[in-house]
């Protein structure tokens, strides 16, 4: 893993002269991260400055500010994988603003069967993490977007990250997938 206080440098679309405005905003929200604050406790940047954000939480509130779609708060971190209904698989695509990026450690996803508990939501001792984090739209090189998410290391909370320097951390290091928010949910 490499020194977390590295900097990088954003290329900045010409087509989205707001673009950058826009997300220094949301990094410069002071959020804490928490495992426990995800989307069905977590709805809104106040929730998140409030409670603390998870990075499920974080891609609903981003959801919202990027692409104007609210996603259901039962689509937490395991069952966005899932679902067909809100997202879709990338197939030979290129990411773009918006896509969420599903990572872990490489454990097999389809072995599990989904427990519950009476909450709705999943119980985590019995099943892998995973980790989401959002495409912003950005580039630290040609073909390694910027992603924006709430992680405990590195300092906690809200980072932008190049996809190469998040997948180069050991709990996020294998890519399980890209999705996309449908487009009839998209404003």
């Amino acid at each position: 893993m490499k020194n977390s206080n590295q900097s990088f440098i954003i290329l900045i679309n010409p087509l989205e002269p707001c673009a950058r405005m826009h997300l220094d905003q949301i990094l410069r929200q002071p959020l804490r991260y928490s495992y426990f604050s995800g989307p069905d406790v977590v709805r809104s940047w106040h929730d998140a400055q409030q409670r603390g954000v998870n990075c499920a939480a974080l891609v609903h509130i981003l959801g919202k500010e990027f692409l104007g779609v609210e996603l259901p708060w039962e689509l937490m971190g395991f069952e966005l994988i899932y679902d067909q209904c809100y997202l879709r698989d990338l197939q030979e695509e290129t990411p773009q603003k918006g896509d969420i990026l599903i990572v872990g450690r490489g454990i097999k996803l389809d072995k599990w069967e989904r427990e519950y508990r009476e909450t709705g939501r999943l119980r985590i001792e019995k099943h892998p993490r995973v980790h989401l984090a959002m495409h912003t739209g950005q580039f630290a090189t040609v073909g390694d977007p910027f992603l924006i998410h709430a992680t405990p290391y590195d300092g906690g909370g809200i980072r932008l990250w190049p996809l190469s320097y998040l997948t180069s951390h050991p709990f996020y290091s294998h890519i399980y997938k890209w999705r996309r928010i449908h487009e009839h949910h998209t404003s």
